[in-house]
């Protein structure tokens, strides 16, 4: 069953794995990352490569997991292009998904 998830810290390391794997599962993956405009420019580039030449649903967004209007921003937007999230990684996530109160699973 295809689900909608974000994966937090995902501009390297084990987060841009997990997101990367997740989307060749074929899940809806958020790989979220801090300054997507700026210094992590090039891993925005790189996830949409990885997406076109896996043909995967790999996406990113701005997502600073140490404040909270980051993440609420992150967590609307998501539930803005499909109407719902399954699965978001980390305990900074919870307060935002609570607030959302349209995730499908309980976030407490």
């Amino acid at each position: 069953m295809k689900k909608v998830i974000v994966v937090t810290g995902a501009s390297s390391g084990f987060g841009a794995l997990a997101a990367r794997a997740l989307a060749k599962a074929g899940h809806v993956v958020y790989a979220s990352m801090r300054d997507t405009s700026g210094r992590n420019k090039g891993q925005v580039q790189e996830a949409a490569s990885f997406a076109a030449d896996h043909k995967v649903d790999l996406r990113t967004v701005e997502l600073d997991v140490l404040s909270d209007a980051s993440a609420n921003a992150a967590i609307t937007k998501v539930i803005e292009d499909n109407a719902h999230l399954d699965e978001s990684a980390g305990p900074r996530m919870r307060p935002a998904l609570r607030d959302k109160h349209q995730t499908k699973r309980g976030m407490t």
